[in-house]
């Protein structure tokens, strides 16, 4: 096997779609070196191929048992070894953006929420005068005002209590 098939850790990863620093892990619990590091300063190698598929393999192990029976140590570590390999992956892909972040979520419709609020407060004060000057009643003017104010704040508390899941059951 020539040099040019082999990778590097940084390379391995890409191929794999993991972190690099989880390729240590993956060679702690057993994936194989193709040309292990000779000396301080060296880096290991790998074939990818026999890397993808052993990688592919520890993934696509059948389920564990999990009942109450005792569990060898190896298997143990092969589930710990894969529960890691599954939360550094979703971890990797929230890094490239491929999961939206539920904190910058809520934190972003509350900002909407709240340049709504002072968007529809603003709606009576402007409104009201001219709807009572066109009519020719500018004495309706705090009338009509005070009407649309209950109408958009209403609507404002609906707005920040909103909740999703009373939507779906509501539904069903």
């Amino acid at each position: 096997m020539s040099d040019k098939q082999l990778l590097g850790k940084r390379e391995l990863a890409k191929v794999l779609n993991v972190a690099p620093g989880y390729i240590d892990d993956l060679v702690e619990a057993g994936m194989p070196i193709a040309r292990p590091k000779t000396r301080q300063g060296t880096a290991n190698l790998f074939d990818a191929d026999v890397c993808t598929d052993w990688y592919s393999d520890l993934l696509n192990a059948p389920p564990p048992d999990m009942g109450l029976s005792d569990i060898p140590f190896q298997e143990g570590a092969r589930r710990k070894i894969v529960a890691e390999a599954l939360i550094k992956e979703h971890e990797y892909e929230r890094l490239q953006g491929k999961y939206l972040d539920v904190d910058l979520v809520i934190d972003s419709f509350s900002r909407v929420l709240g340049l709504m609020t002072s968007k529809l407060k603003s709606i009576p004060y402007k409104t009201a005068r001219g709807v009572c000057a066109s009519m020719m009643v500018p004495e309706k003017e705090l009338e009509v005002r005070l009407l649309l104010e209950d109408h958009i704040n209403e609507v404002i508390k609906e707005l920040h209590h909103f909740n999703p899941t009373e939507l779906d059951q509501g539904e069903e």
